[in-house]
């Protein structure tokens, strides 16, 4: 048996958590509540759209005094993806975003403004009691969905002691198993509506798509997507979408966009290094292609 508890609005998606048990109504309440109270905090202090966020704040204001113990690890932990993925993966793609017109009215209107792009690294200084940022703009979109994912699990698992369940936040997931059952997942199409390509399936697993289709716009006959190139030699065969298996929602996330910008030969040293299941399908030939851990049942 399974129950879906009733939709979260949240982080600009929807979210779903799929309990595999027989719990009583009462406390799915609480479980629902409780998730929903997480995930809308997260976004109220995080989101570069809300303007009294930590974030807003701190690309606004340049520096924040005694900040938040969660912020700093989320700034420190952005940073170390920064090393980890050999600057590919970057949250100070914050400015690139708004003068694209991804901003936080969603004017889709973009700027002659360019700024360089910044690596965290250079940009920010972080202490327990001041964040300085000396340039550029901070966005935590590229890991954030991620993160509250596995907030979440860590959050049925020890505190409501549920061993089955599906975290599903606009199609990046998070899943245990169904008593002890891979867990069945869609992949879906890039362009498509209502169109899946394959399943698969996850366990103990956390899994990320990302796509340049799904947020895209145009302006003076230019499209312009949420995925911004950190490279200096953009790859000219980019995937139209790509699929992650990792141990954590919050990998899978990262890296389903590192996989849409890395060359194939680094992605696949990552997809090696990091023990993740990879696929990633183009509209061209209409063709997707998977590693042997994104089909493996069960992680090795």
């Amino acid at each position: 048996m399974s129950v879906t508890l009733p939709t979260i609005g949240a982080l600009g998606t929807s979210w779903w958590i799929e309990i595999f048990d027989d719990s009583n109504e009462n406390r799915r309440h609480v479980i629902h509540d409780d998730c929903a109270a997480f995930l809308r905090n997260f976004e109220e202090r995080y989101s570069r759209f809300k303007p009294a966020s930590y974030i807003s704040r701190l690309n606004a204001e340049r520096t924040l005094t005694s900040p938040d113990p969660e912020l700093i690890t989320l700034l420190t932990f952005g940073c170390a993806q920064y090393k980890r993925t050999h600057g590919i993966f970057n949250i100070m793609v914050g400015s690139k975003l708004v003068e694209s017109g991804y901003d936080a009215t969603y004017s889709f209107t973009p700027s002659p403004t360019t700024t360089p792009l910044q690596s965290p690294l250079a940009a920010l200084r972080i202490t327990t009691e001041l964040i300085t940022l000396e340039q550029g703009l901070v966005d935590l979109g590229g890991f954030g969905k991620g993160y509250a994912i596995d907030a979440l699990a860590q959050l049925l698992k020890t505190k409501y002691q549920l061993p089955f369940f599906l975290i599903n936040g606009g199609g990046d997931m998070y899943g245990t198993s169904n008593h002890g059952a891979p867990i069945e997942i869609y992949l879906e199409h890039p362009t498509t509506p209502n169109t899946y390509l394959a399943t698969t399936t996850i366990w103990n697993q956390g899994f990320a798509a990302s796509s340049p289709h799904k947020r895209a716009w145009k302006s003076a006959g230019t499209t312009y997507t949420h995925i911004i190139d950190t490279t200096d030699s953009p790859r000219t065969n980019r995937p139209d979408a790509t699929f992650i298996k990792a141990t954590t929602a919050c990998t899978a996330d990262i890296f389903a966009t590192v996989a849409l910008i890395a060359q194939p030969e680094d992605m696949n040293d990552f997809a090696e290094n990091e023990a993740l299941g990879v696929a990633s399908f183009t509209l061209t030939d209409n063709t997707l292609t998977h590693n042997q851990a994104f089909i493996d049942e069960v992680p090795k």
